[in-house]
């Protein structure tokens, strides 16, 4: 930031901060220190650095005239800028200085806790054939990052909303579904992805999927079979000592063990939400949905697993109308061939 020259640029103003200039200054003063005055590298870099120093001092000032810092954007920008965000490192794992021997460590404080929760806006088409299930999804994603808090009274600000593009500058989750076959990522007209950052480090991360899952089912019992058809989601790298999932209720009721707070924005108090048309061989019913959390071992590793699955009723009324009713039909117009008369061959042999 420090040989940036993009402060001077009025889009820039909101990324300056006090904070920033401290810095620029201390790593110069330490280069001085250092000896580096000799090279004419390091003197042009010195000068380079003084120069956009007090290009940032003159534009600090437009920053409080303008009051433009009232943004919690441009503070939370500020760490990007700043390299002091690692995304490569999860919440409640940090670099630190050690006191005693002064090299910085890996310091790991407790596994970070994602909160799920989704709308099932469409369920089907289900392929028997292929034992798999279709649904189209909202999926959501909720984990605090202490790193991006910011001071709500001071931004008059409770949460604001960024774009998707700050999600590759940020940790997240790396979730996938254990039983997927496919998914697909809705662009029309752009990805349908959603991110808001509260002030207190929440952050909450939805995106509209449509995924295709294997649902091994019984057959014994068609037409009047039900199925029970599980969606598996969990972390594709991570083990349960570094990321533990939850879902959406059981985060609230346990918000002091993986600090998810209980008020986790857009977000009712279910896990799931139900917005499904009728299908036509198949009834959903919403409230046998059964919800688990348990640990599954993948090879020397322990994951957290969460668990979901959909009931499915084949609906009767269908087979009676598209196949019992032909069926029956076809059978009692064959019996009116005994009350025909016997001379009567060609009309015998039509029905």
């Amino acid at each position: 930031y420090a040989g940036n020259n993009s402060c001077s640029e009025p889009a820039a103003v909101g990324f300056c901060s006090q904070e920033m200039l401290q810095k620029n200054g201390k790593s110069s003063q330490e280069e001085e220190e250092a000896g580096w005055g000799g090279d004419w590298r390091a003197r042009e870099r010195n000068a380079r650095t003084q120069s956009s120093i007090s290009a940032s001092k003159e534009m600090q000032q437009q920053c409080d005239s303008l009051k433009l810092l009232r943004y919690p954007f441009c503070s939370i920008q500020a760490l990007f800028i700043t390299n002091r965000y690692d995304s490569n490192l999860r919440p409640g794992l940090d670099i630190r200085e050690n006191n005693v021997t002064g090299e910085k460590e890996v310091v790991d404080d407790e596994p970070a806790a994602v909160a799920i929760n989704m709308l099932i806006k469409n369920l089907g088409p289900i392929d028997e054939e292929n034992m798999m299930y279709a649904m189209e999804i909202y999926f959501r994603q909720s984990w605090v990052d202490n790193r991006l808090r910011f001071d709500a009274d001071f931004v008059n600000q409770d949460e604001i909303k960024v774009s998707i593009s700050t999600l590759d500058k940020i940790w997240r989750p790396d979730t996938y579904f254990f039983n997927g076959k496919g998914s697909k990522l809705h662009v029309i007209t752009t990805p349908n992805k959603l991110l808001r950052i509260q002030a207190d480090g929440t952050v909450f991360f939805s995106m509209r999927l449509t995924i295709k899952a294997v649902c091994f089912m019984d057959f014994r019992k068609f037409p009047v079979d039900k199925q029970a058809c599980p969606l598996l989601i969990g972390s594709y790298a991570y083990d349960s000592k570094n990321l533990v999932y939850v879902w959406w209720e059981e985060a609230k009721s346990k918000s002091a063990l993986h600090q998810i707070p209980a008020n986790v924005i857009n977000s009712t108090s279910k896990n799931l939400g139900v917005e499904v048309t009728a299908m036509a061989q198949f009834l959903f019913r919403p409230e046998g949905v059964a919800f688990s959390h348990e640990l599954s071992k993948l090879g020397s590793e322990t994951r957290d697993v969460l668990s979901l699955t959909i009931p499915l009723e084949r609906m009767i009324g269908y087979y009676l109308l598209q196949i019992y009713l032909p069926s029956y039909m076809t059978v009692s117009m064959s019996w009116v061939t005994f009350w025909i008369n016997r001379e009567a061959t060609p009309g015998r042999v039509t029905l």
